[in-house]
């Protein structure tokens, strides 16, 4: 029997004003953020594949949501008939950012797999922290799965590699209740119909590591799974069709967009200059002389 999928919390992107009780809420939780003009934030996508395991049912999760979505993504989880953390056995991860995993927490005690860029063990973190320079310290990283997907293979992984985020994943589910569909986290944020390019471009400046590895993944994503028409999106209340990931594709491709890859490029170029520099003065540079006296 297949694998059966099951969306368990998302929300459609809502911008919120200074002024407003939202804003005041947002501002509370993060409160770096209280001189912005202007914020649009929505729920992560979450979702949980059931598989049938010896023992009975077993549940995968699809990313973990943010703090404030837990009650209502546990709630979700009892309704799909997961009524124990402990059958949890893996976290599918698509990325490491805050708002896809603050929930991890709740798992780590009973030590599921952890897929990302790599694969392991779960553990506890250390003092409650979840975050260091974006890295989950608390994982053992090892080879991921060799075989390209995650104990049945129907729920199949793909690694991106520096798109959106570094050690990130998109995953392909073959589900008996919902067909195919792809879980993207935030290769695309929210869909284009619904959030302005300008919005778009406005967050990739600030968010996305590489805008060019991004085009380029979701083209992948687009040409590569043509019996795909279902797409769970990082910030969304709805799926994408296959017609609107193209949809996304063309804005990336027009003349709004194009600023910022120029952007990329010219900031590469500086880079690029910048290491030359240091490489020759690397090999201009003189070895230093080690005397006998201050050899330890």
């Amino acid at each position: 029997m297949k694998p059966r999928f099951h969306v368990l919390c998302w929300g459609p992107v809502r911008e919120m004003l200074p002024g407003s009780s939202d804003f005041a809420e947002f501002v509370h939780q993060f409160p770096k953020m209280k001189n912005v003009r202007r914020v649009a934030a929505a729920k992560a996508t979450v979702g949980m594949v059931e598989y049938d395991a010896p023992q009975g049912p077993r549940y995968m999760m699809l990313d973990t949501g943010m703090a404030t979505q837990w009650p209502e993504i546990s709630a979700s989880m009892k309704k799909a008939g997961c009524d124990d953390l402990a059958k949890v056995t893996h976290i599918l991860q698509t990325h490491w950012d805050e708002d896809h995993f603050e929930n991890i927490t709740h798992f780590s005690p009973y030590k599921p797999v952890c897929v990302w860029g790599g694969s392991g063990p779960l553990y506890a973190p250390q003092n409650g922290r979840i975050l260091i320079l974006g890295t989950p310290f608390y994982v053992e990283t090892e080879q991921v799965y060799d075989q390209g997907y995650v104990e049945d293979p129907n729920i199949r992984f793909h690694y991106v590699f520096r798109a959106h985020s570094r050690d990130e994943m998109y995953f392909i589910i073959d589900s008996e209740n919902e067909g195919k569909v792809g879980f993207l986290g935030d290769l695309i944020h929210s869909p284009v119909a619904e959030q302005p390019i300008q919005f778009i471009v406005g967050r990739d400046r600030l968010y996305t590591l590489d805008v060019f590895r991004k085009y380029e993944i979701l083209r992948e994503i687009y040409e590569k799974h043509a019996d795909v028409d279902k797409f769970y999106v990082g910030h969304a209340a709805r799926t994408l069709t296959r017609a609107e990931l193209a949809d996304n594709l063309r804005a990336m491709e027009g003349e709004s967009y194009r600023p910022l890859l120029e952007e990329f490029i010219a900031a590469g170029h500086k880079t690029l200059r910048r290491y030359e520099g240091l490489l020759q003065a690397m090999k201009d540079r003189k070895p230093a002389t080690v005397t006998a006296g201050t050899q330890r």
